[in-house]
């Protein structure tokens, strides 16, 4: 059997196909899903990424698969009121973005693994449009929660007097 007649045979060329198929599957999902390169801990506490993917209102991934959880706040889950206004805004705000983030030092890492930050998307801060948006809530789990608490309580509390997004139900 020479080699032009196996390629003239239908079930070789499907089998070359799904094997080219295969392969570049493989390397997709290996890139997508494939190891976690976490961002450094080391310095000041501050560095950009570029966020891939948005998981709802207060988590988001990174280049290279590190999950980031915003630090103070808490937006509606999935099945909740407002969760889909909540994601949606995250998006508009951060997806396909190169943003600064300001990783909590103190706990930099929540007991699910993520990484624990305050982001900004051209010096406005993600975390306070959210709240002053109607579509997070303060959160206060220590230490993280507690160091920008005062000034998210003062956001929260104008978003509740307004009645907007999750206050006004």
């Amino acid at each position: 059997m020479t080699v032009q007649s196996l390629f003239r045979r239908r079930g070789f060329r499907h089998f070359v196909l799904s094997a080219v198929l295969t392969l570049i599957v493989v390397t997709f999902l290996s890139y997508r899903f494939g190891p976690v390169r976490h961002i450094s801990l080391e310095g000041e506490g501050n560095t950009s990424v570029y966020i891939e993917w948005v998981i709802d209102g207060d988590t988001v991934v990174a280049r290279g698969g590190e999950k980031i959880r915003y630090a103070g706040i808490d937006t509606p889950e999935k099945g909740e009121p407002y969760y889909e206004e909540a994601k949606k805004r995250n998006m508009e705000l951060v997806l396909k973005r190169t943003v600064r983030l300001e990783i909590c030092r103190e706990n930099p890492r929540d007991p699910y693994g993520r990484l624990l930050a305050w982001l900004y998307v051209d010096g406005l801060s993600v975390e306070e449009t959210l709240l002053r948006e109607g579509l997070a809530r303060v959160m206060t789990i220590p230490p993280c929660g507690l160091v920008k608490a005062e000034r998210y309580r003062d956001i929260e509390k104008r978003a509740k007097a307004s009645g907007i997004g999750i206050w006004g139900r």
